[in-house]
């Protein structure tokens, strides 16, 4: 009986294996990613790169990355004007609807929400502008237009009565530049964090005094040589691509005025500070000057 049954084992086993033997192979998977497959995700590509943008008059506005990202799913905008100002906006099309779609958000409080698609050539959106500083909105729109010289036209326009009339709100005329050098750092330089110390506890808010030692501090825009200003780098894990201008975030925040200290709002818990100087147009040094990063416990509020 257990002869019986080992054979009826083994023959089973030879039988499942043969007919997996004789499966076809699975087929490797495609590795293009999804959005690359479809055309319209290619409509914008047009704005991608580096450049520096100007007014109708000439005049430098400040300059702007375009980087296609997650694989060709969205396109993110980096802007750092002349004059310290920064704002980030994410451009995706949104695929179920067949519409492109902007997100902007900068550090002055003014967000932008809008979408449409390309017309005659021009990525033309429309919705609306909050700006948060005044609880004001309003009907916005932007159009960008590739020029036949290379340039790229971004005209920004916005309505108060509801569309009845419309007021230009920004031009600018993009050209293309190799990336913005990183300045030269002096050797020996130091950045620390004068306070709060490695492993304190703290309350929130808490103020945050910046250290640094062997270059000076200048505002961003500022092109003097051996200065920078400093980037806030909070629970940041892995550090930001060096080589470009740092993106403004919640995790990493610019002073751009020369502030040398500044206060903060932290949730209960244990979180990582660090400072990192940026140029005169928020790219690291060569080499990077950055503080060690330190730890500490911001505790929860007593009743």
């Amino acid at each position: 009986m257990l002869k019986k049954i080992l054979f009826t084992t083994i023959a089973l086993g030879m039988a499942l294996g043969l007919a997996a033997a004789q499966e076809p192979p699975a087929k490797p998977a495609d590795p293009t990613p999804p959005c690359a497959m479809h055309e319209a995700f290619s409509d914008f590509d047009f704005w991608i790169g580096e450049w520096e943008v100007k007014g109708a008059g000439g005049k430098l506005a400040g300059r702007n990355s375009i980087t296609r990202e997650e694989g060709g799913c969205y396109l993110l905008e980096s802007w750092r004007g002349a004059g310290g100002s920064t704002g980030t906006s994410i451009n995706y099309y949104d695929a179920a609807r067949s519409v492109w779609v902007q997100h902007w958000i900068s550090a002055g409080g003014t967000q932008i929400q809008i979408e449409g698609n390309l017309v005659d050539g021009s990525m033309v959106l429309n919705g609306k502008i909050y700006y948060l500083k005044t609880a004001q909105q309003a009907d916005f729109r932007g159009t960008w237009t590739p020029l036949d010289d290379g340039r790229v036209r971004q005209f920004f326009e916005q309505s108060v009565d509801a569309g009845v009339t419309w007021s230009p709100w920004f031009e600018g005329f993009y050209a293309r530049v190799a990336p913005t050098p990183a300045s030269q750092a002096p050797a020996n330089t130091e950045l620390y964090i004068i306070s709060p110390v490695d492993g304190a506890s703290v309350s929130s808010p808490l103020r945050v005094q910046f250290g640094l030692r062997g270059m000076g501090v200048a505002p961003a825009g500022s092109n003097v040589a051996k200065t920078g200003h400093h980037h806030l780098l909070i629970d940041v894990e892995e550090l930001p691509d060096l080589s470009r201008p740092l993106p403004a975030t919640d995790r990493i925040r610019h002073y751009g005025g020369g502030q040398t200290e500044a206060t903060i709002e932290l949730a209960p818990g244990t979180h990582s500070l660090q400072l990192l100087l940026g140029n005169f147009m928020h790219v690291p040094h060569s080499p990077p000057v950055m503080s060690p990063q330190i730890t500490i416990t911001v505790t929860a509020p007593t009743d």
